[in-house]
């Protein structure tokens, strides 16, 4: 069921990188001196980006339904996207804008009830990991958008200091195409009746099984051609 509340475990991050790393272990006593176990927690330190995004909705998704449950920790990002979590199992991390969200990027507001979302021991949560949760491959992602073959989709943040420009720029591109063509096939489908979240997820499917199926077939999808537009809005 869809819940509102959950524990907010670890505030606005400052930090990224270590996703889905162990963190410190307690020992929790039944009361039977032979009889113990011990809870273990995961940090999840990381940044959710298109531009980076502050005060966006980021929360474990435990049963990987995609909404936050009464008992999946959360949090709001910090003005550079950044986001710190603690959780009880290792799990995919989901990111939702809402009316408090801003694209620091940009300086405006984004789009209200954008959900983006990354696998288990992911850092970076974006429009490319997302992909990457509806079932493409790292190459393909990456032959898709046009980035480059060395950089790690795991942890790849490219509003960071020290990062490659043009690596960061074709990043910064690969995300605006992706949230662009998710937006438009997320407009088309609402317009049948059925709810946001079930229209980003047909819209999110439909780019994805559209790319496997031109590379089934020994082609490839691009975004410039004319033709896979067509089969994707088709």
């Amino acid at each position: 069921g869809e819940g509102t509340g959950g524990e907010n475990a670890g505030g606005e991050g400052t930090g990224g990188g270590n996703a889905g790393g162990e963190g410190a272990g307690g020992d929790s006593s039944t009361g039977n001196n032979d009889t113990s176990k011990q809870i273990s927690n995961f940090a999840v330190d990381g940044h959710v980006i298109k531009g980076p995004l502050s005060n966006a909705i980021v929360f474990a998704d435990y049963d990987g339904d995609g909404v936050l449950d009464d008992n999946e920790p959360f949090t709001r990002t910090a003005e550079d996207g950044s986001f710190s979590l603690v959780t009880s199992q290792e799990s995919a991390i989901v990111a939702v804008t809402d009316e408090e969200t801003i694209d620091t990027l940009t300086d405006q507001a984004i789009v209200e009830g954008f959900t983006l979302k990354a696998p288990i021991g992911f850092s970076v949560v974006s429009p490319a990991t997302t992909l990457a949760t509806y079932g493409l491959s790292d190459d393909q992602i990456k032959s898709l958008l046009n980035l480059p073959v060395d950089i790690d989709l795991a942890s790849f943040n490219p509003f960071e200091e020290g990062v490659d420009p043009s690596q960061a720029l074709a990043y910064e591109k690969a995300a605006l195409t992706v949230f662009s063509t998710i937006t438009a096939l997320t407009s088309v489908t609402l317009g049948s009746g059925v709810s946001l979240a079930d229209a980003q997820n047909t819209a999110f499917s439909t780019l994805v099984s559209t790319v496997q199926e031109k590379i089934n077939e020994g082609g490839s999808f691009s975004f410039r051609s004319t033709d896979s537009i067509v089969l994707l809005l088709n």
